[in-house]
């Protein structure tokens, strides 16, 4: 079972998980909220991949333990639209996926429609079985209420990318 850690708040991540659930087999997979709260409790947790869809700013007190955690984990997923200057990368083989509006991103969406996003892939990335996902564009419906949500979608697209 992968453990997935989501840094954010309970809407965002109640969100991803919904749409994770939603037409997979994911009963490999376990999402679990860190937040301000309960950060303290998740120190002992080995996630495999960690998601950092807040900016941190709120949680500077609690850095040590954000840093942690994402030392340990295999997969670091950062939306490079936030405030992410506290994350301290100490190991080499975290595989670095970032995503967002930005143009630099690794995972952003080019395109925004109604019922669907283009998202672009900007560099190769490996999943966990070690193949490899190639630069292309992918079409993918969505239900866009607000515009934070294609930030959700792209954290969706990497994770079902990462675990098939």
């Amino acid at each position: 079972m992968s453990f997935i850690g989501i840094i954010s708040n309970s809407e965002i991540y109640d969100f991803i998980k919904r749409e994770m659930l939603k037409d997979r087999k994911s009963a490999k997979l376990e999402l679990i909220n860190i937040n301000k709260n309960n950060i303290q409790n998740m120190k002992n947790v080995k996630f495999e991949t960690v998601v950092v869809c807040d900016d941190l700013i709120d949680m500077k007190s609690e850095k040590n333990y954000i840093n942690n955690i994402i030392n340990n984990s295999k997969f670091l997923l950062i939306n490079t639209d936030n405030n992410i200057n506290d994350i301290k990368i100490e190991k080499d083989n975290i595989q670095i996926i970032t995503y967002g509006m930005n143009q630099k991103a690794t995972v952003t969406a080019s395109s925004i429609k109604e019922d669907e996003i283009l998202i672009c892939l900007q560099r190769n990335i490996k999943n966990i079985n070690n193949n490899t996902i190639e630069i292309q564009e992918f079409k993918e419906k969505i239900i866009k209420k607000e515009n934070n949500e294609i930030y959700n979608y792209l954290v969706i697209f990497i994770l079902n990318h990462l675990y098939n």
